[in-house]
């Protein structure tokens, strides 16, 4: 039985439409939350970012990464993290996984809790295909996002 998932048709074009098949390998997407351990460490802000939270691999430079999509709008794809040589996703609850970024903890929160152990599950198989580079930062980065 194949993987059932909350994301609807509709979603799942604009994840496409954001993430060229052409020039990307989709392997997971769920929807998602993004929080940041910021600017207190001890504590979770919630950074007003949500949408389809993306594992792909880029087809050219053959980097994986987590992709945040704008499902709601018309903004693609608005967040990126590249899954660097190291990574390491923690499950931390059922719905909530993390992981280090440049300049603090990032939290992943899901819409649904299969969904991101499924997440979670290809995270971990996938990671090894990573670029082999030495960590330098996790590459975050906003984009498209209003002022």
């Amino acid at each position: 039985m194949p993987a059932q998932t909350v994301l609807n048709p509709e979603e799942k074009a604009k994840i496409k439409n954001a993430i060229p098949e052409s020039s990307n390998k989709i392997f997971s997407a769920a929807l998602a939350r993004i929080y940041y351990a910021h600017p207190n460490p001890q504590q979770w802000s919630y950074a007003g970012l949500q949408g389809a939270i993306v594992l792909s691999k880029d087809n050219n430079s053959g980097a994986m990464n987590l992709k945040l999509v704008d499902i709601d709008g018309t903004r693609g794809v608005i967040w990126e993290h590249e899954l660097y040589d190291g990574f390491e996703l923690f499950q931390d609850r059922g719905f909530f996984h993390s992981f280090p970024g440049d300049d603090c903890m990032i939290g992943l929160v899901y819409a649904d809790e299969q969904e991101a152990k499924l997440f979670f599950k290809k995270v971990k198989l996938k990671k090894k295909l990573a670029t082999g580079k030495e960590y330098s930062g996790g590459l975050t980065t906003l984009i498209n996002r209003p002022p």
